[in-house]
């Protein structure tokens, strides 16, 4: 006897899975690329973040304890931190420039953030930079803000 199809049947034909499979693997593709966007600029703002508490806690600091501090990058090392302490490292896909209103530009060597016991400071203005999107960081030189901006 050979099977008989009877109304109330119900499933999906092959058809159908392979589109609804066709469809997700598509969404899937398309938040991946995304993501993957996403994720160099997310990389820049968490380092300006990190590098924008480090002067306003070495900034602290020096009018706390009445002493100067010292902020080191250590541009050929991609490093920062307190001078004499241990260094952060920025991600490889951020480039870092440091703008000093006497010298210029500095991509290479070492470049010192001062901060007085006044609250006054030293220092240029970081300019980091993806390939899509640039920050600037600067300390006022009299009342020692931090002053953040987006290079448009």
């Amino acid at each position: 006897m050979g099977m008989k199809r009877t109304e109330n049947q119900s499933g999906f034909t092959l058809m159908e899975m392979m589109i609804v499979l066709f469809i997700i693997a598509l969404t899937a593709g398309i938040v991946g690329v995304s993501f993957t966007r996403a994720l160099p600029s997310s990389r820049l703002d968490a380092t300006v973040r990190e590098m924008a508490a480090a002067f306003k806690q070495l900034r602290a600091q020096a009018m706390i304890t009445g002493e100067r501090r010292v902020l080191v990058y250590n541009l050929d090392a991609r490093q920062y931190g307190p001078e004499g302490q241990a260094a952060r490292q920025w991600p490889d896909d951020v480039t870092v420039t440091i703008t000093d209103p006497v010298q210029g530009d500095a991509v290479r060597g070492e470049y010192r953030f001062v901060f007085h016991a006044t609250g006054a400071s030293e220092g240029g203005t970081v300019v980091l930079s993806t390939a899509k999107k640039t920050m600037l960081l600067g300390v006022d030189p009299i009342v020692g803000a931090i002053a953040l901006r987006v290079k448009e």
